[in-house]
């Protein structure tokens, strides 16, 4: 089975100060993982290839999960204007009633624009990523910056596969339909 692409994998950071490189890139995460969430809910629910959609849902989840963390953190740093309240998780309900705001599309269409979403997300982490390597002063803040460079080249070259069997329909990568997972 395909290992959902992590537009951010939000581990808890254990450490006490951070620089303003560091509370940006935090803040930068915690906003691009919200901003992220509503089209991930209306996939779950509107795309038309079931990888896709259980690929939006195990996504949306690894976002919720990952707002929590940074909220979290951040407030243990005293940071207390998240611009945003942590979100609940979303039912099938909420989700339906966002799909046709959040995307417009449907079916086939749908799928590629979500892949490719998703795609752009791991490319903006991977240079939020950067910035926090170079600028960055907290171990822990510049761990997961290098854990998140790591995890979205993987989620790329994942989600190149699935785009390539979505559009390619006849072929398949592997038994189950989903693309072959890669290490």
């Amino acid at each position: 089975m395909t290992q959902p692409p992590s537009p951010t994998r939000t581990a808890p950071v254990a450490r006490y100060r951070l620089n303003p490189e560091d509370l940006r890139y935090l803040r930068g995460e915690l906003a691009a993982l919200r901003q992220a969430r509503a089209p991930s809910l209306a996939a779950a629910v509107a795309a038309g290839d079931p990888a896709v959609r259980a690929l939006a849902e195990q996504v949306g989840e690894v976002q919720l999960q990952g707002i929590r963390a940074l909220v979290a953190l951040l407030r243990a740093e005293g940071v207390h204007e998240l611009g945003g309240a942590e979100p609940a998780p979303a039912d099938r309900h909420d989700a339906a009633e966002a799909a046709p705001a959040s995307l417009p599309l449907s079916g086939a269409d749908l799928d590629l624009a979500f892949v490719a979403l998703l795609g752009e997300q791991a490319r903006a982490a991977i240079v939020r990523a950067s910035a926090e390597m170079t600028g960055g002063m907290d171990a822990g803040c510049r761990g997961q910056a290098e854990q998140t460079i790591r995890d979205s080249w993987r989620d790329l070259a994942v989600l190149a596969d699935l785009a390539r069997r979505l559009l390619s329909p006849g072929v398949v990568d592997s038994p189950s339909g989903a693309p072959a997972p890669t290490a």
